[in-house]
C-alpha cells in the first residue's frame, strides 16, 4: 500500500497536467475562444455567475470578519496612516484588477470595449464599495475614506488606460514571501507573561497560504510592472514579455501604528532597536505572460489569471533606513 500511494502522489502533477492539456485542447475553440458578436449566453453566464459570488462572497465575509463585531451605528475611521500605507496599496492593487478581469470575461462574451470598460468599473466599485460599507459598521473598523481613495485610484488606472491606450501599459501586480514568524518566547512589559511572533502573526495575518497573501503586509510586496517598448515605438528592441517592475513593501510591521499589542491580559511591546519599522522600495524584472506566444486561447486564459502575481526574480532594494540591499531571488 505504501508503494502504491509513492507511486500515485508522485505522479499526480503529472496525471493532472495531462488532463489540463486534454481539457484545454476539448474546450479550447468552443469555451475559452473570445467571440467576435455578442454573445448572450456568455453575458448572462458571466452576470450570474458574478452576482452569486458577490452575494456569497459578501455573506462568507460577514461571517468570518464581521458576524461578532458588528455595531447598529455607521460610523467613520481614519486609518490612513496604519500600515506604512500597505493596506492602502493593497486597495489600489484589487480595485485595479477587480475591474480588468469582469472587463476582459464581457469582452470574451463578445461586448464592445466602451461598456466593457464601464461593467468592469461598476464591478470593482460594487465590490470595494460593499466591503467599506460592512467596515462602517463594524465595531473595529469603520468606514474609511482614505480606502475609497486608493479603489478610486485602482479604477482609474484601469479605465483610463483602457480608454486611451486600449490595452494595459501598466500592470499592478503582487508578490509574498510567505515567511514564518519566530515562536521564540517575548516577555511582556512588566515581565508577568509572554507571547511570540508567530502567534501574533497569526492573530494578525491568517495562518493559511491564501490568508498569509491577502493578509501578511511583511511578507507582501505590490508592484508596478511595465514594459519600455510600450512607450517606446516600434523601433524598441526591449523583448514585449520582459517587464521593469517598481515594487513597494513595509517590513516587521506587528501594529497599525506601533508594534505595541495586548494578550491574555498582558501588553507587548517589540523593542524598535531589533525591530526597526521601515518601508522598502524595489527595483526588478517580471515577465508580462499576456506577452508568452501562445496559441491555445486556455492556457492564455491560464497565463492572463496568473499574470495578478509576480514571478520571482532579482531585485534592488532601496530602505527608508536608507540601505541599499541586493537580493538575488526576490519574491
Amino acid at each position: 500500500m505504501v508503494t502504491v500511494n509513492k507511486y500515485f502522489y508522485g505522479t499526480r502533477p503529472w496525471l493532472l497536467l495531462f488532463f489540463a492539456l486534454l481539457l484545454s485542447s476539448t474546450l479550447d475553440a468552443q469555451v475559452f475562444r473570445s467571440s467576435d458578436t455578442l454573445n448572450q449566453r456568455r453575458v448572462v453566464g458571466i452576470t450570474a455567475a458574478g452576482l452569486a459570488g458577490y452575494g456569497g462572497g459578501m455573506y462568507l465575509l460577514g461571517q468570518a470578519w464581521y458576524k461578532n463585531n458588528l455595531s447598529s451605528k455607521f460610523h467613520f475611521f481614519n486609518d490612513d496612516g496604519e500600515w506604512l500605507q500597505m493596506d492602502k496599496v493593497g486597495h489600489v492593487y484589487s480595485g485595479y484588477n477587480e475591474s480588468s478581469m469582469v472587463y476582459e470575461m464581457y469582452r470574451w462574451a463578445g461586448v464592445r470595449e466602451s461598456k466593457a470598460i464601464w461593467l468592469g468599473l461598476g464591478a470593482g466599485l460594487l465590490a470595494q464599495t460593499s466591503i467599506e460599507i460592512f467596515d462602517g459598521f463594524s465595531t473595529k473598523w469603520g468606514f474609511s475614506w482614505g480606502d475609497i481613495v486608493c479603489n478610486f485610484a485602482g479604477y482609474s488606472l484601469f479605465g483610463l488606460q483602457q480608454g486611451i491606450w486600449h490595452q494595459q501599459r501598466i500592470l499592478l501586480k503582487v508578490s509574498s514571501d510567505f515567511r514564518s514568524y519566530s515562536a521564540m518566547p517575548l516577555l511582556s512589559v512588566d515581565g508577568s507573561a509572554t507571547d511570540n511572533l508567530a502567534r501574533r502573526a497569526k492573530d494578525l495575518y491568517s495562518n493559511h497560504l491564501p490568508g498569509k497573501l491577502l493578509k501578511d503586509y511583511n511578507a507582501q510586496t505590490y508592484w508596478l510592472s511595465f514594459n519600455p517598448s510600450a512607450f517606446a515605438g516600434k523601433e524598441s528592441r526591449w523583448p514585449a514579455y520582459l517587464n521593469i517592475a517598481l515594487g513597494y513593501s513595509g517590513e516587521n510591521l506587528f501594529g497599525g501604528y506601533v508594534n505595541t499589542w495586548s494578550f491574555n491580559g498582558a501588553s507587548f511591546q517589540l523593542d524598535p532597536a531589533q525591530y526597526p519599522r521601515y518601508r522598502q522600495f524595489l527595483l526588478s524584472l517580471d515577465l508580462d505572460l499576456r506577452k508568452i506566444p501562445c496559441k491555445s486561447p486556455f492556457w492564455k486564459t491560464v497565463l492572463r489569471v496568473v499574470n495578478i502575481f509576480k514571478i520571482p526574480a532579482p531585485a534592488l532594494e532601496f530602505n527608508s533606513q536608507g540601505k541599499f540591499k541586493a537580493h538575488w531571488l526576490y519574491f
